[in-house]
């Protein structure tokens, strides 16, 4: 049984910097540490800080909301950090991991609902360790300098034999009081149960603006557009078919721009037969998303008749695909090579009887991804 809260908030006596003792027992050298006169903590704390009108901190409070065995969405995005932090500045509680909050068995609305973000913080801090007693994360030294909120974190242990044999993720909600308005910037040196340490800030809970992606959406001006329709002379040929409504496709985005989920970015807009094109497609959320597989798409060219696929089969009446879920951690997705050749654009597909027909020429192509709906113009000449 945890104990819902811990809270000790100690202010040094050296140019008042306020520091939080680790909530855990063991720690036997904190108080004869820190010395007598500091008190309770208030002591004189509220004064002028280091001196240079920079805020400090004057209280924090953590509490234990438990550890998890699955793997949480930091973890799938940089497996080498021994942790992560996520800051809330207000009282919406939305993020990668913030269901990790929402299913505590701790009061985490009313710790929410108790903070006065004028003057305070709320950092979200996981960790991991190599077995279930790494039930938590101990805080401490927490300090304002140069504007930076600093301090430390780490996994710790519960002491007990017989744990299982599981990578566990432990968590700790803290809530940062300052004597003013909270700095800008987090740094926390964080540990995990191996004993690795780094630096971490905190991570995105906004996702990612569609302006910053790298690459393209499409090439200026009007498309060219082919006379007719794409024909071919192979006996028994069927084109593949576009799958989604032409007017639910959306070009770069989709989302319609008020809930923007992936992004699609082709890294130019121009190409020469043969020449290969890279396509990104980016999970612009900050929690993990789900799309269909990677198969999933249509190669097409602009004619008279629409958007018609440059890729068919004579083998095949019907193309099915595998209804399954890809799993997109934030800023993670897919990637495509595909070198403008009738061979190229084909190599690799799940469905591996597909050619090109009739041959790849100049004109204005759209990649389309569905599962979402979403696509990339760029064009092609000889």
């Amino acid at each position: 049984m945890r104990s819902p809260t811990r809270r000790e908030a100690i202010l040094a006596g050296v140019g008042s910097i306020s520091v939080l003792l680790a909530g855990c027992t063991g720690d036997d050298d904190d108080d004869d540490e820190n010395g007598a006169g500091n008190g309770n903590g208030n002591g004189n704390g509220n004064g002028n800080g280091n001196g240079n009108g920079s805020v400090t901190v004057t209280d924090v409070e953590t509490l234990d909301v438990g550890a998890t065995t699955g793997s949480p969405a930091w973890a799938g995005h940089d497996e080498e950090a021994p942790g992560v932090i996520y800051r809330y500045g207000s009282s919406d509680i939305t993020g990668p991991d913030a269901d990790v909050l929402h299913d505590s068995d701790a009061d985490v609305e009313s710790f929410v609902g108790e903070t006065a973000f004028e003057t305070s913080i709320l950092l979200q801090i996981g960790s991991i360790g190599p077995d279930t007693c790494w039930e938590t994360v101990g805080v401490s030294e927490l300090a304002v300098e140069d504007g930076t909120l600093t301090g430390e974190a780490k996994a710790t242990h519960t002491g007990a034999e017989g744990c299982g044999e599981a990578i566990t993720y432990p968590w700790v909600f803290a809530r940062v009081v300052f004597d003013g308005p909270p700095p800008e910037d987090v740094e926390l040196e964080i540990t995990n149960g191996w004993g690795n340490v780094a630096t971490v800030s905190p991570a995105s809970i906004d996702g990612i603006d569609p302006a910053g992606l790298d690459g393209h959406v499409r090439p200026d001006g009007d498309p060219p557009i082919l006379e007719g329709s794409l024909a071919c002379d192979r006996e028994g040929f069927e084109r593949h078919p576009q799958f989604p409504e032409e007017d639910a496709v959306e070009l770069g985005e989709n989302g319609r721009g008020d809930d923007d989920v992936f992004g699609l970015r082709a890294d130019d807009t121009q190409y020469a037969l043969g020449e290969t094109v890279r396509i990104t497609m980016t999970n612009l959320t900050a929690e993990e998303r789900t799309t269909g597989n990677r198969h999933k798409y249509n190669l097409q060219l602009r004619t008279e008749e629409g958007w018609q696929d440059v890729r068919g089969s004579a083998e095949m009446e019907f193309f099915e695909y595998t209804d399954e879920g890809v799993i997109h951690a934030p800023g993670e997705g897919f990637e495509w090579e595909l070198e403008l050749t009738d061979e190229g654009v084909v190599e690799g597909h799940f469905h591996d009887d597909l050619v090109v027909c009739p041959s790849l020429q100049p004109g204005r192509y759209r990649f389309l991804y569905w599962e979402p709906a979403v696509a990339v113009e760029f064009h092609v000449q000889e």
